[in-house]
């Protein structure tokens, strides 16, 4: 089985306890505060590596934003790296801030029911903090929902990585 690959920019590494974005104009990654403040879940601490699907774009009243990822893995990452990843399940909030969960090449678990139960608990609340969790879809729901928000219009990424705190409207 061929397992197809996408590029996810990772915008918080597991572990991460400040709320790290890129920012709209693009140009470096805003610091937002403690994710203590907003999502008291796993201590305030990001649980999985998390950011979006590069070449992806989501189009509602309020913004365009890509398509949140969150990145399963052994693997450290940083603010600013890509992972390349495949889906394997697609996490539907109420909300419509839909995410999508990849593994990369380095990952032993290669869909949503390997990840031991204690661990995709901990993803659910966190994530279904703000909005609940409605369902959790397979490979073929996030595959489906990846190539519904595919764009063409190329939105540039920061070379280096900066971090500027921002304050919160």
């Amino acid at each position: 089985m061929k397992l197809e690959s996408f590029e996810v920019l990772i915008e918080m590494p597991k572990g991460e306890s400040r709320r790290i974005h890129l920012d709209y104009s693009r140009t470096y990654y805003a610091d937002l505060g403690p994710i203590k403040n907003v999502i008291p879940v796993n201590e305030g601490k990001m649980p999985v590596a998390y950011g979006f699907v590069i070449g992806t774009l989501i189009k509602d009243e309020e913004e365009e934003s890509e398509l949140d990822a969150i990145v399963y893995s052994e693997k450290d990452y940083k603010i600013g790296d890509r992972a390349s990843a495949y889906p394997i399940a697609a996490i539907h909030i109420k909300n419509g801030d839909h995410k999508i969960v990849f593994v990369d090449s380095g990952t032993k678990e290669k869909s949503w029911d390997d990840i031991p139960s204690d661990e995709k608990d901990t993803i659910l609340k966190y994530f279904g903090y703000k909005s609940p969790v409605k369902s959790v879809g397979d490979k073929d729901d996030a595959l489906n929902l990846i190539k519904k928000n595919l764009t063409n219009r190329a939105l540039s990424i920061p070379k280096k990585t900066i971090i500027r705190a921002q304050k919160i409207k």
